[in-house]
């Protein structure tokens, strides 16, 4: 039978290493989300006349064009913008 003391440590080296898997996982996970950011998104506003826009979320101005040219939107705006009716993707 082992001893008391050898237990206690190998119950911390095991807890140790789970720690550290841990940390490797959350490191992971966040340079993961990191690396991805949002794609933008091409928008024409329907109306033919030119026009500035504040993004809803991120509150960045889109001047867009008279004739309908595209402009990329933040993809965090972009869904909040198409749901108004006023602006089509490209």
């Amino acid at each position: 039978m082992s001893c008391c003391g050898e237990r206690r440590a190998n119950l911390k080296a095991r807890m140790q290493a789970q720690q550290q898997l841990q940390q490797r996982l959350l490191a992971q996970q966040g340079a993961a989300g990191a690396a991805l950011p949002p794609v933008p998104t091409r928008l024409c506003y329907r109306s033919g006349i030119a026009v500035v826009v504040s993004g809803p979320i991120t509150g960045q101005a889109y001047n867009f064009g008279a004739g309908r040219a595209p402009l990329e939107v933040d993809a965090e705006d972009a869904q909040a913008l198409l749901d108004t009716g006023r602006f089509d993707p490209v």
